[in-house]
Formats: structure tokens, sequence, C-alpha cells
């Protein structure tokens, strides 16, 4: 579970909750929710305080603003950095 979950952190850019987690793993929300209770405990896993969906973030994943990320993306080219941006605007925020 935890591959499938740092995959779809990959590729997506944020969690998935853990209906994803269950649909995409073909197993129940009940053992999903287990499941992460144990990784929570195992230190493999952190749950982010005062979030709800989406709560469950890798650990050592390091969150940064729109503004450093806006600045990265001006090394990239314009076409890469306006694309860049659109997609880092779709983020959900972090409280």
């Amino acid at each position: 579970m935890l591959d499938w979950i740092r995959a779809y952190v990959a590729k997506h850019g944020y969690a998935p909750t853990h209906q994803e987690i269950a649909d995409g793993m073909e197993v129940s929300k009940t053992a999903v929710v287990a499941h992460i209770a144990n990784l929570i405990r195992g230190g493999a896993l952190e749950r982010r305080k005062g979030v709800r969906a989406r709560a469950i973030a890798l650990p050592g994943a390091e969150s940064i603003g729109l503004d450093d990320a806006v600045r990265v993306a001006g090394g990239a080219c314009g076409v890469c950095s306006k694309k860049i941006v659109r997609q880092l605007r779709k983020l959900p925020r972090r409280g």
C-alpha cells in the first residue's frame, strides 16, 4: 500500500483519499484505514494536523509555497513555466 501511495503522490502531487486507495488497490476502505494507521504508527506515513481529506503525508516530503515554486518555474522555458504554475495553483493548500 505504501508503494501505491508513493506512486499516487508522484503522479498527482498530493495524497490520495482513503476511498481512492481502496478503489485503486481493490480492497475495502476499512482495510485501508487499518493499514494506514499501522503505517503511521510505524513512521512510514504522517497524518497532517488540521486536515480531514487527504491528510496522509510521506515523511520528509517538503512542501514549498507557491511563490517559491513560481521562482523555480521561472527558470524553465516560458511555456513550461506557465504550465507548471497552472498545475501548482490546482494543488490543495496546506493549512
